[in-house]
């Protein structure tokens, strides 16, 4: 017996309410009683763009937590431990994302710690040197994956090797970082005149007035963040060949439109159908009827002057032509023939479950903020028009949007394998 559908109701945008540090900095704030924790969001755009070295500008960053001026990397992370504390630094080329998560009592010495970590960091040569040692060996690792061979070799050709984008992590940029790279780096860089900040949870008046008054003591360098111009590739495909390898990892996609466009949910919508969930149509091809791989799926990527479209998979090796030519099939069918209701009515429902998933406590609602706010796109507007467009478009309007955000010839195809494409 089947079991009842549930269609989920359209989502209530929550109310964020938006506070000022300074003149110009937002602090955006969603306070709740259910818990005893309270998160502290922090968006800095100052990512590893600026440096000429990607991995000066990850470490920078990444390694406050090593050692400043009073303490060593052991007290520090023993001062964390007490606070039942969690301190997360993530460091793409745009910006930097950090986060502070502990229980309300232990929030305002946690706050302090951070706050010595941003302004007082050292670098020490002995930590750094494990730093390097631990990166050599992900690097290590990660370069025998085929998977991840294809993934880095996708970016480098679709914006180019020199463009933060399409760089990678190589051997000689860990080999090169010395102290002073970092040292220099986050006195010119650690700029926080134009960053976002938001807090979730159980706060209180007294918290906010800490925020605002470390916030205050903060670099504050009027560092103007600049557009990174891409450019269409000059070569379409791409095949690394890994000969130990017994099977292919394809990445393919071109660049696209952003989300802040109107029309982008339509888009998403048909992304979805093709090759976004479960239920794509290249999973029960690709996957289920063909079996030529364990997993597929499309995606997009949204970095803060470019989005990204792509495909990924793994397949034999001497399956991989074939699976190709049966994405481009099933590509061709999805924008030549009509959605059914049924299919149509699955992903409506699918779409409008999983966008609650924004919205699913005061963390995320917080976290989901600084994204877009980050990205330039109002959260109200936003979704008000994804849950518009979710309800109400046509399968037509979804097919041609789909196909004008990905059309076919701009296709790029990277392989890695033992076997070569044709």
């Amino acid at each position: 017996m089947r079991p009842n559908v549930i269609i989920p109701k359209e989502p209530e945008i929550p109310y964020v309410e938006e506070l000022l540090l300074n003149n110009k900095t937002k602090l955006f704030t969603y306070s709740t009683q259910r818990t005893d924790l309270v998160s502290l969001y922090i968006t800095v755009p100052c990512g590893y763009k600026y440096a000429k070295n990607p991995v000066i500008g990850k470490f920078a960053w990444e390694m406050i937590k090593a050692g400043t001026n009073k303490k060593n990397s052991i007290q520090i992370a023993e001062e964390l431990n007490y606070y039942g504390a969690s301190l997360d630094i993530s460091v793409n080329p745009d910006s930097v994302n950090i986060s502070l998560v502990t229980l309300k009592d232990f929030f305002l010495p946690a706050l302090d710690l951070l706050f010595e970590l941003l302004t007082d960091a050292n670098y020490p040569k002995k930590e750094l040197l494990l730093q390097k040692q631990e990166t050599m060996g992900i690097l290590k690792i990660e370069n025998k994956k085929v998977e991840s061979i294809a993934n880095k070799n996708f970016y480098k050709l679709l914006f180019g090797a020199n463009h933060p984008y399409g760089r990678y992590i190589k051997y000689s940029d860990i080999f090169l970082t010395q102290r002073m790279n970092l040292l220099n780096f986050s006195k010119k860089y650690f700029d926080f005149s134009q960053s976002l900040w938001g807090l979730a949870g159980n706060y209180d008046d007294q918290i906010i007035r800490s925020v605002t008054e470390h916030f205050n003591l903060l670099p504050y360098l009027n560092i103007e963040d600049y557009a990174i111009i891409s450019r269409e590739p000059a070569k379409k495909s791409l095949h690394i060949n890994k000969k130990s390898s017994l099977q292919t990892a394809i990445k393919m996609g071109c660049q696209i439109k952003s989300l802040r466009e109107k029309d982008y949910p339509y888009f998403l919508i048909g992304q979805t159908i093709f090759g976004g969930y479960f239920g794509s149509r290249l999973n029960k091809n690709i996957r289920e009827e063909k079996g030529l791989t364990y997993g597929i799926f499309s995606r997009t990527n949204h970095f803060k002057y470019q989005s990204v479209w792509s495909i990924a998979a793994e397949v034999k090796a001497d399956q991989t032509n074939f699976a190709i030519n049966e994405i481009r099939k099933e590509y061709e069918k999805f924008i030549n023939e009509p959605i059914s209701d049924e299919e149509l009515s699955r992903v409506r429902n699918y779409m409008m479950g999983t966008s609650l998933f924004a919205f699913d406590g005061a963390f995320n609602i917080i976290k989901n903020q600084l994204k877009m706010s980050d990205l330039g796109v109002s959260v109200d507007s936003y979704y008000k028009n994804l849950f518009y467009v979710i309800k109400n478009a046509n399968e037509m309007e979804i097919r041609e949007k789909f196909a004008e955000y990905v059309p076919w010839e701009k296709m790029v195809i990277v392989t890695a394998g033992n076997v070569e494409t044709k």
